[in-house]
């Protein structure tokens, strides 16, 4: 026969979580915006977009949330969903990324949605996906 806790000492790991919540959502709501506010050329350029809206950009392609067609589409997918054949690819030489680019900026997009950004000599990997599944369990996906 297992023995219960009392209630206090089964509550205590939630009131610890929600501690820790606590403490890490004042943490990142304190931080400094990331960049500042655009002023001089940058502003110009902002500016002078077609989807400057006065002070603020705004998407061209409205963003529609429709539920039930996201219903429908579970069970009668269509056919451009799957691509009909394997995209090209070009191998990359090692060589290529021994200096870095002239320009300063070189994107080299690796598949999916994995891109290497070099940018004044510094590199950002973006989510890299190095086997045939994304996900915690190997038996899940295509």
């Amino acid at each position: 026969m297992t023995k219960r806790l009392p209630r206090r000492r089964r509550r205590r790991p939630w009131l610890i979580a929600a501690g820790v919540t606590a403490v890490a959502a004042g943490a990142f709501a304190s931080r400094p915006a990331l960049g500042g506010r655009a002023k001089g050329a940058r502003l110009q350029r902002m500016q002078k977009s077609p989807e400057w809206q006065g002070s603020h950009f705004e998407n061209p392609q409205p963003i529609v949330n429709d539920n039930w067609a996201s219903v429908v589409t579970l069970f009668r997918t269509d056919a451009n969903v799957k691509p009909k054949a394997r995209p090209s690819t070009a191998p990359v030489e090692p060589a290529r990324f021994a200096a870095p680019p002239s320009s300063g900026l070189r994107v080299t997009w690796l598949g999916h949605s994995t891109i290497l950004l070099e940018i004044d000599g510094h590199r950002f990997l973006t989510d890299p996906v190095w086997s045939e599944r994304a996900g915690p369990v190997t038996f899940t996906g295509p």
